[in-house]
């Protein structure tokens, strides 16, 4: 009897572990979709490192429109590489 609980629970455990791969999944196609319809692919690498970081809400990236992607980019991506950009323009040896 205690066996057959432990594999019920293990292959309850294995469904779940499952699941959330799927939904995984799920978003990291959803991201690279709205990203590289917006025409930003770069910014799928973007979003990869926010989760990475494990602060942001999955809900929150499943919820990307091509819009907000274009959005962020202009206004925070965009003016950081150009800073960047600057950056390296003077550090350069003539």
């Amino acid at each position: 009897k205690c066996d057959s609980r432990v594999r019920q629970r293990a292959e309850q455990a294995s469904r779940l572990l499952d699941m959330t791969e799927n939904e995984d999944l799920s978003i990291t196609m959803h991201v690279r979709e709205v990203c590289h319809r917006a025409g930003l692919p770069i910014m799928e690498g973007v979003f990869d490192i926010l989760r990475d970081r494990g602060e942001i809400a999955e809900s929150s990236l499943a919820e990307l429109t091509e819009d907000l992607v274009a959005e962020m980019y202009e206004a925070i991506i965009g003016p950081a590489v150009d800073e960047l950009e600057e950056c390296l323009r003077a550090t350069r040896v003539a």
